[in-house]
């Protein structure tokens, strides 16, 4: 029997608010709340996944299976472990529908690794060819894999077997164990890992603030730095501190903030998990996620990233650059990834934008933007050039040379495939600011039907973004 996979989505990957100075505090609160808000701009909903998900959920099943969207399932397969099925090279393909016995992948694909668009077309039913066409071109000589589906990454561990094994005891005894709702449903919030787990803190109590330190008999002046009103506790750097209350009186209203009167950090939580919707206390764990960030920056003296950083660098003389991203908007659940590779001058050589449909991991799109990169400057014969993106994690991953197990590590092992056919000089991860130009382009390609390549001509606002780049590169030299 052969079935349609929808992985679960990663971590989600969300760029750093922005820092404060720390000899400004009051600039923060008109930052804060807006920073913590536009985090929900990159985070894929269940409800999104589900959108997906039911693209696909009433399709007929096919004996073709698509790139690593699709798994071979046999009756002796397990929960744990499933084969990713290998395009293999092919000598001739017709665009008539394919017979579906004994049917491969590779006879999908064009020598040279591209869909064949008549035959999936004449294949499968519309919404599926598109699907299937907007898949990345992968490397056709790639041997199957086992993947472990209880680790992000895909491989198997001791630790991740253990945690299986006491998850599948839980189950079996939940009703003895009568676990806390409260619980679930916080580990079940759609906001970074991060997030939830220093709300986990906040909510125990277990957060370094001065009046904690100062009952451990830490030497500190137990005193807010935001607003030198009151003692740095949970509660007050939380929730009472005039920092907060600006921001929580715009999401609330003065009304339900006023009701609101408990003491205690944990009584506040359970009051506004009984009082608002799900996705409205999400946005209050990234806000207090928010405010602590912004507070260790003011006692800490952290001014975020250096103005240099979030300026673009040329690459060396007569080398190439390629600056990549991916964006995915939470409302609209479209997505899309740009790609523009200049030379040593700034000049635009050339700029790629596209759509991209049935993604529902802002991991794997980065990680996606980064093999369109690579593709597109092999198209135009580029060979010197250093890779950029704004992903920490996917560029961590390029350039350790880790290959993970799961659906996303066939992206990278092809990326990493394309870099050793070319001169990859370098992978770097840089700051937002110094990606405006492919940060913009995503903003395009939302607006456009299928993939665009410009050579010349650019778009007047993204020709504008580019000169811009080259008067900051004169300006810095």
């Amino acid at each position: 029997m052969i079935r349609t996979l929808h992985g679960s989505t990663t971590d989600i990957h969300t760029d750093e608010p922005p820092e404060m100075e720390r000899d400004d505090p009051p600039a923060f609160k008109a930052t804060w709340f807006t920073a913590a808000v536009s985090h929900m701009d990159s985070i894929p909903t269940p409800q999104d996944t589900a959108a997906v998900s039911h693209t696909t959920s009433d399709t007929t099943s096919y004996d073709t299976t698509t790139m690593s969207h699709i798994a071979l399932e046999t009756q002796q397969d397990t929960a744990a472990v499933s084969t990713v099925s290998t395009p293999l090279p092919v000598t001739s393909l017709e665009a008539t529908p394919m017979s579906q016995e004994n049917a491969l992948v590779s006879d999908l694909s064009l020598p040279y690794g591209e869909w064949n668009s008549d035959l999936v077309h004449n294949t499968f039913r519309p919404d599926d060819a598109t699907l299937i066409l907007n898949l990345p071109r992968l490397s056709p000589n790639r041997d199957d894999t086992l993947c472990w589906h209880f680790d992000k990454r895909g491989f198997y561990s001791v630790r991740s077997g253990y945690k299986m094994a006491l998850g599948l005891n839980e189950r079996t005894g939940y009703s003895s164990l009568q676990l806390s709702s409260w619980w679930h449903f916080l580990w079940e919030c759609n906001v970074p890992n991060k997030c939830k787990i220093f709300f986990w803190k906040a909510f125990h109590g277990w957060l370094p603030t001065f009046a904690t330190l100062s009952r451990c008999r830490v030497d500190v002046m137990d005193c807010c730095i935001l607003c030198c009103a009151a003692s740095e506790t949970i509660t007050h750097i939380l929730w009472y501190c005039q920092l907060a209350v600006d921001g929580w009186r715009m999401l609330l209203g003065e009304e339900v903030l006023q009701r609101i009167s408990v003491s205690d950090f944990s009584d506040i939580v359970m009051c506004l998990c009984s009082t608002i919707n799900n996705d409205l206390f999400n946005l209050f764990i990234l806000g207090y996620w928010r405010l602590w960030t912004n507070r260790n920056c003011v006692i800490h003296g952290s001014v975020g990233w250096a103005a240099a950083n979030t300026i673009w660098k040329p690459p060396k003389l007569d080398g190439f650059k390629i600056n990549c991203y991916a964006s995915f908007r939470l409302r609209s659940g479209k997505a899309g990834v740009s790609v523009i590779i200049p030379d040593y001058k700034g000049t635009a050589i050339v700029v790629k934008s596209s759509p991209v449909l049935g993604c529902n991991s802002v991991e794997m799109l980065e990680a996606q933007a980064c093999l369109v990169g690579l593709q597109l400057a092999i198209d135009v014969g580029i060979s010197s050039v250093v890779l950029e993106s704004d992903t920490d994690g996917v560029i961590h991953l390029l350039f350790d040379h880790v290959v993970p197990h799961t659906k996303m590590g066939a992206i990278i092992r092809s990326s990493l495939a394309l870099g050793a056919s070319m001169n990859l000089l370098s992978i770097e991860a840089i700051h937002r600011g110094a990606n405006s130009v492919a940060h913009n382009l995503t903003d395009l390609a939302f607006s456009l039907d299928g993939p665009v390549v410009w050579l010349d001509d650019l778009p007047s606002d993204i020709a504008r973004l580019v000169h811009l780049d080259s008067i900051s590169l004169v300006c810095s030299v």
